[in-house]
């Protein structure tokens, strides 16, 4: 797309979408605890040469 994104951009979109995801989350918050099987993906990436979990 060839659009330069600024530092501070970035980070009001990163608020934005936290702001946004709020009511899911909380939702999962309050659900998960009541749960008999949570299961969390472990699967590796790759994030440039190094590999993390996600």
């Amino acid at each position: 797309m060839g659009q330069q994104a600024s530092a501070a951009w970035m980070v009001k979109l990163q608020n934005r979408a936290s702001e946004a995801l709020q009511p899911s989350y909380r939702e999962l918050q309050q659900a998960l605890p009541g749960q008999a099987v949570v299961h969390g993906d472990e699967s590796l990436t790759k994030e440039g040469s190094i590999k993390t979990l996600t």
